[in-house]
């Protein structure tokens, strides 16, 4: 992917610290409360402690089964 910021290195620290971030609310976000991360572990995401893992494809939150409006 060319992005016109590739030669900007803060640019790019916050391109992907933004990513970093969008992970994280799609950890806190899954359907069973169970899979969420703990709040501490949340903080310690984004302190940079703890490594974030890569969430599931967002397009699984999906409940494709029920349409109901």
């Amino acid at each position: 992917m060319h992005l016109p910021l590739q030669n900007d290195g803060e640019a790019m620290e916050d391109i992907q610290e933004m990513e970093k971030y969008g992970m994280i609310a799609i950890l806190c976000i899954k359907e069973d409360p169970l899979l969420r991360p703990t709040m501490k572990k949340v903080t310690l995401m984004l302190e940079g402690t703890v490594e974030v893992s890569v969430p599931p494809d967002p397009s699984s939150f999906i409940n494709s089964g029920s349409s109901s409006l």
